[in-house]
């Protein structure tokens, strides 16, 4: 009776030892019998289910959690009690919205699990995985291409639109280095610039290239690149975007040509108006003013004749010659000016710029000097 008591107080003694030692256990701690029913819960199992542990001990736990039925959890409960094999499983329990990092293991009297809340764990989670969503987004379907470039040259990463640009398949492009699809002419430009940021003398730079795909075709891209740096504040890697740009410099192209031809069409509109004003003053000089030349000496010869044909009245009319001759004078006068002004003698000497000069005022004219010089 004495040794039956001993061992009984013995037994106790354990108990509560491995009960404190389970008590100061941060993970939550229940054994189950084979019926399902708590045997034992520590002060962390009580806390973590929300309950007193004298709403779990004796209790059964199907009972309790009528959810779990439906839920992994007790499939991986009937298993471990059956194989006795031990399992893990992560488990979201509704009921108390939280998750669980369950470990089972198999007992002489039924099962044993070893359960922690990891509920901030999957929240972490989650968000690296909308993280990982938006950078897919992001970089992946991007309607631009983009690359990550290591400092010597090499691809890490290119996103489907720049693979797709290139005619390349996808994941193709890595371990490339960027020389192998640009133009080399721009191999020198590239480089400073990479160096430049590199060194940290610029945050980014945008530079236009020719851009050569698989097939040996090629494109103008224009390439805007930055540095990315890490946690520290220290260079990790390039970050290229390029735009295909070829449409715009062809249309660049076009326009600049439309111009070229627009200018060439304005000089030869020029050309032709001066050639019809030098035409035209020709024929005023030579035509007109032979004509009237040829009729003022008929008039003075009329002149000196007029006395010897009509006698001494002819004085009237005599005034009248006179006068005619005057108003050829004038004609001619003015023939000569209008022939002046249509071909200056400085256009033929030294060409429309300096005969344009002369007819401006001064002030006008100095500003048009300064910028020919």
């Amino acid at each position: 009776m004495i040794e039956k008591s001993s061992s009984e107080q013995d037994h106790r003694r354990f108990h509560h030892r491995v009960d404190d030692i389970l008590t100061q256990v941060q993970d939550g701690f229940v054994a189950l019998d084979r019926d399902w029913n708590y045997v034992y819960a520590n002060e962390s199992a009580a806390r973590l289910l929300r309950r007193d542990r004298e709403e779990l001990e004796g209790h059964n736990i199907w009972a309790l959690f009528p959810d779990a039925v439906e839920l992994p959890f007790h499939g991986a409960c009937q298993r471990v009690m059956q194989t006795r094999v031990p399992e893990q499983l992560d488990q979201y329990c509704a009921q108390l919205d939280t998750w669980f990092r369950n470990h089972f293991y198999p007992c002489d009297e039924g099962i044993s699990i070893l359960f922690e809340d990891i509920s901030a764990h999957k929240r972490m989670e989650a968000e690296r995985a909308e993280e990982r969503e938006r950078y897919f987004l992001t970089f992946e379907q991007a309607p631009v291409g983009i690359a990550h470039v290591a400092f010597d040259g090499t691809i890490l990463r290119a996103n489907r639109t720049l693979t797709g640009m290139l005619h390349y398949a996808p994941g193709e492009l890595i371990g490339h280095n960027v020389r192998s699809i640009t133009d080399d002419r721009f191999a020198e430009s590239d480089r400073a610039a990479w160096q430049a940021m590199r060194r940290g003398e610029l945050s980014q730079c945008q530079i236009d290239n020719i851009y050569r795909r698989r097939d040996g075709s090629v494109f103008w891209g224009e390439l805007t690149a930055s540095v990315l740096v890490d946690g520290g504040g220290y260079p990790s890697y390039f970050v290229m975007i390029v735009q295909d740009v070829t449409q715009r410099r062809r249309a660049a192209e076009s326009i600049e040509h439309e111009r070229d031809d627009a200018r060439a069409f304005a000089r030869q509109l020029i050309d032709a108006i001066e050639q019809e004003r030098q035409r035209i003053a020709r024929e005023i000089q030579d035509e007109l003013g032979r004509s009237l030349t040829t009729l003022k000496m008929e008039s003075a010869r009329l002149r000196k004749l007029l006395p010897e044909l009509l006698g001494e009245p002819a004085g009237a009319m005599q005034e009248q010659l006179e006068s005619m001759l005057r108003t050829i004078d004038e004609t001619l006068d003015k023939t000569r000016g209008i022939s002046t002004e249509l071909t200056p003698p400085l256009l033929d000497n030294l060409g429309l710029a300096a005969a344009l000069r002369a007819q401006m005022p001064s002030e006008p004219a100095t500003r048009w000097n300064e910028r020919e010089g």
